[in-house]
């Protein structure tokens, strides 16, 4: 039997590559493993300072096409347009968008004719939350209508889409995933004296919740069984109220914050730590989680973790069987959490083998890869059949 003839495809993104979103080159890296030829397709460049290897090592950017323009969706994608047809050719196998506005994109090149291909868009969450406070609810009624697969990251979103009117026939749940065979697991165990040591790592912005995490730890330190260590890996417009907090709280000397670090020294500190806390909550502007990356990362590699009951997390982390999830916006359940937690690391392994295999069954990046390749030459192929009808 012949291979399957690997597949054309053109990437959607927004600001690429972009650390916060580590899981666009987690899939564009096992794509193209896979050996399909994938073009990346970006309407702004990142100008963060730390970047993710696999960016430079896979040589990324010279399989990216950059456009910067006029806000105007229609004068953008006529922008687009002139580049790619310089440099690109017109016809791919699939489109894959990485949230909503940037399928939209998609869906608007596809009408105007001047690119070709069955269009398959991921929601993550911001583009179901945040984004309708500035537009209008049925902003992707067309992209409805006319995208070939819709696939929400999580079970959460697939629900929202169906309350706003998605086709259930284009709906699939596709988590966003890790390489769980990179990821060593090893389990976590507390010798006498040792301080306990804990991790964050998010961007510092509002639904990461790190306050929350802060004011846990005040509450819950004078219970612990060991001293404290919280480290906080991420940068953003939060960063100095929170070290402000730290301080208030009279945690500023177990409290460290790093500020971005690139990936191999994230999955250095993750090697070192006893616990990860990811306090995630709705922000004032509706923003959301999707499924954090950094939470698989932590599981995969043997961290046990607490969360928060907040958008997709819950799928992951499975209180009490995967780990621990709390309410939204509640310090003292997190602290409670925390103390059960550290007065019981005989059951650690226990939990985090099964985190481990869950991560392995739903969340394995390169199983995606294929899962998702499928699902575009299932597409294409009945595409193909109703074209013959």
């Amino acid at each position: 039997m012949n291979p399957a003839p690997r597949l054309r495809i053109a990437l959607l993104a927004g600001a690429f590559p972009k650390l916060s979103e580590t899981f666009v080159l987690q899939q564009i890296r096992c794509l193209l493993a896979l050996g399909h030829d994938v073009r990346i397709f970006s309407f702004d460049r990142s100008n963060e300072t730390v970047v993710h290897p696999d960016g430079e090592r896979l040589g990324l950017l010279g399989r990216t096409t950059y456009v910067k323009g006029p806000k105007n969706v229609k004068t953008r994608l006529l922008a687009l347009w002139a580049k790619l047809s310089r440099t690109r050719p017109q016809s791919f196998d699939a489109i894959v968008c990485h949230f909503g506005p940037i399928g939209e994109h998609g869906r608007g090149l596809r009408e105007l004719g001047l690119i070709d291909g069955r269009l398959a868009v991921f929601f993550h969450a911001y583009d179901l939350t945040a984004w309708f406070k500035k537009h209008p609810r049925d902003y992707y009624a067309k992209l409805f209508e006319e995208a070939d697969l819709l696939l929400p990251i999580s079970q959460h979103w697939q629900s929202l889409l169906l309350s706003m009117g998605a086709p259930p026939s284009k709906l699939l749940v596709r988590h966003m995933g890790v390489d769980c065979e990179a990821l060593r697991y090893s389990t976590r165990t507390l010798a006498p004296g040792e301080p306990l040591r804990l991790l964050s790592v998010a961007r510092l912005i509002e639904k990461k919740g790190i306050g929350y995490a802060l004011a846990a730890l005040a509450l819950a330190e004078k219970q612990l069984p060991a001293p404290l260590e919280y480290h906080v890996v991420g940068d953003g417009p939060l960063r100095s109220q929170l070290e402000n907090e730290a301080e208030a709280l009279g945690l500023s000397e177990r409290v460290r914050f790093h500020g971005s670090l690139d990936n191999a020294r994230v999955q250095l500190l993750m090697q070192s730590m006893h616990g990860f806390l990811a306090p995630s909550v709705t922000a004032a502007d509706g923003d959301m989680e999707g499924i954090p990356v950094a939470l698989m990362e932590a599981m995969a590699q043997g961290m046990p973790v607490i969360s928060t009951r907040h958008s997709g997390i819950p799928e992951l982390v499975r209180d009490g069987d995967t780990g621990w999830c709390v309410p939204e916006r509640d310090a003292a359940a997190l602290a409670a959490a925390l103390v059960e937690w550290a007065k019981a690391p005989a059951g650690w392994a226990a939990m985090t083998r099964r985190a481990r295999d869950l991560v392995e069954a739903e969340f394995d990046a390169p199983t995606l890869a294929l899962q998702l390749v499928d699902d575009l030459r299932r597409v294409a192929a009945k595409t193909r059949e109703g074209m013959r009808k």
